[in-house]
């Protein structure tokens, strides 16, 4: 009994200092934590360093993580006596090493991703290790987040770029196409100037020399300054190197340009060819761009402004602008014709089956997409897609949909394939809020049994002949392209003689008549489309999409749709 006022107050304090201990160990978590709220890799790399700092007081280290070549590592953060390396400079392990001398392994996931690096050998706290466990889920996930982030703004600035620069295709000066293209090249680029060489007056002399032709940012006298360690001037070694980075290394230099003459502003310069068929049209100089990397947004929008160029000044070498205009007509005519034969060319022969297809575009390109063919196992695909919008994007887009499809054909379902093919759209399309409707069937090789999905397409409808009524297969999710991960589900039906399915684009049913106001236009509509597969059900497929394209010309007075109109007829016999 005389112990118990003792016990407790010797128990006071240890509680006291436990809890404060507590508290300190739940602040510092709280602290490190803070990592995972910064909005960009360059904000968790400082406060790497500052958490660091604080955790290793006096020591050099440096935190870096492994790339793809091995023995290399990446800086990520470092102490202040390493601040000659530049965050994500890559070095050599080895070199590190050598005035490193000790190193903790950075895991995610039980992967190796990096090393801490410190000049001395010193035990690390476990607050040191409970630390890293958090910089390694840190930078992973900033990493991840800043190459998705880069990936959408290069398909960004990429799409933009090429809608911009669209127009400069109907520029019939020279000097003021130039001056656009230019102002692409440096709004997508965000470098400080630009210029661009062409071939001899332009090409209507052809030479292997390259002149400058136009310059913003800078004058001239600098760029014809320039000279490079074999005396070669900047347009002969244009000639010599299609895609050519310049840019200064540790010692300041900008190799292998001679430094007289090179302003110490002059960090970096990319040249690219401009080409057309194998073709050097001409060179655009790229003057302080940002760091390039393979995944930027502005490499991939000078990759593609690369290849607009060298069409650009291909078409500017007709001097002329009708026959520019008839040029561009004729290879619209081409596209048509190309896309035309990207169309089934035969039907697949399987017993007990029927085929009939027909793809009218609206113009001289379009977005709707049929194919049907016959798989490894003997079992029919078909398909019919429609992509959103019309003209050179669509078609564009529906020719990728069409290399994808069929790099798919032997994955299993309509279901499989539409849920592999949404992730491809997706990636294709970026922000440019364009989508792609499909209808997928599969017939086995029985020639009865289907398999079917939709994804935000028209109904595919099975015309039952037996009984004169139509069935309308109901598996649809949304359009591909619009949400990633998504999962279509597909349904199972089996055919009869006799009947017909159908597979349509919406240019069909929402084809519209002429009437003297908007209010008194028709469509085509379900309906009477329903009544056309009664009255030709025992006739051919082919008498079938015969008499649809001419009523739909009777209805709406036209030969061509305001809309691509495709139609897919199968019938069981």
């Amino acid at each position: 009994m005389p112990r118990m006022p003792q016990h407790e107050s010797q128990t006071r304090p240890r509680s006291s200092s436990a809890s404060s201990c507590s508290d300190r160990a739940t602040s510092r978590r709280k602290a490190w934590r803070t990592l995972h709220c910064q909005l960009s890799l360059e904000r968790v790399r400082e406060e790497i360093e500052r958490q660091l700092s604080g955790l290793l007081p006096g020591l050099e280290w440096l935190v870096g993580t492994y790339t793809s070549e091995e023995g290399e590592l990446r800086v990520e953060a470092r102490s202040s006596g390493f601040a000659q390396h530049l965050h994500g400079a890559r070095l050599p392990r080895r070199e590190l090493a050598e005035q490193l001398g000790a190193r903790v392994i950075l895991k995610f996931q039980q992967r190796a991703i990096g090393e801490l690096l410190l000049a001395d050998q010193e035990d690390l706290s476990g607050d040191v290790g409970e630390f890293l466990e958090e910089v390694s889920i840190a930078l992973v996930q900033s990493d991840r987040s800043e190459k998705l982030q880069d990936s959408l703004e290069a398909q960004g600035i990429a799409l933009e770029a090429m809608k911009n620069s669209i127009e400069l295709f109907g520029e019939p000066d020279l000097d003021r196409m130039c001056v656009g293209y230019l102002n692409l090249v440096l709004d997508a680029s965000r470098a400080d100037a630009a210029a661009i060489y062409l071939r001899g007056r332009y090409g209507l002399n052809v030479t292997t020399q390259l002149e400058l032709h136009h310059i913003l940012g800078i004058p001239p006298s600098l760029l014809e300054s320039l000279r490079f360690e074999d005396g070669a001037t900047m347009p002969e070694m244009l000639v010599r190197e299609r895609s050519l980075l310049v840019e200064r290394d540790e010692e300041g230099r900008l190799l292998p340009l001679l430094s007289d003459g090179v302003p110490e502003q002059l960090k970096r310069i990319y040249c690219l060819s401009l080409e057309y068929e194998g073709e050097q049209l001409g060179s655009i100089v790229i003057l302080n761009p940002p760091v390039l990397s393979a995944n930027s947004g502005e490499y991939s929008a000078i990759q593609h402004l690369g290849l607009l160029g060298g069409a650009l000044f291909r078409r500017k070498r007709l001097e002329l602008e009708e026959i520019e205009r008839r040029k561009m007509e004729s290879e619209m005519s081409l596209a048509g014709k190309l896309q035309q034969g990207l169309q089934p060319s035969a039907a697949p022969q399987i017993e007990g089956l029927e085929f009939a297809w027909r793809s009218d575009a609206a113009r001289q390109v379009g977005g709707d997409y049929i194919d049907l063919f016959e798989e490894e196992d003997g079992a029919i695909s078909a398909v019919l897609a429609d992509v959103s919008g019309h003209g050179v994007s669509s078609a564009l887009l529906m020719t990728t949909f069409r290399s994808g499809y069929r790099v798919l054909s032997e994955e299993g379902l309509p279901s499989d394939k539409l849920n592999l093919m949404n992730w491809n759209v997706f990636s294709d399309v970026g922000d440019t809020g364009m989508f792609i409707t499909a209808a997928a069937v599969t017939i086995g090789r029985d020639g009865r049994s289907l398999a079917f999905c939709s994804a935000g397409h028209n109904p595919v409808w099975i015309y039952r002949a037996a009984r004169d009524e139509f069935q309308c297969l109901d598996a649809s999710g949304p359009p591909l392209g619009l949400f990633d991960g998504l999962e279509y589900e597909g349904g199972v039906e089996v055919l009869e003689d006799g009947d017909l399915l159908v597979l349509f684009s919406d240019g069909i049913v929402e084809a519209q008549s002429e009437g003297p106001t908007e209010e008194e236009e028709q469509l085509f509509g379900d309906d009477r489309f329903q009544q056309l597969v009664r009255e030709h059900a025992s006739d051919s497929p082919q008498e079938l999409v015969d008499a649809v394209y001419s009523a739909v010309e009777d209805f709406t007075q036209r030969k061509i749709q305001e809309d691509d109109t495709s139609i897919l007829v199968i019938k069981a016999v």
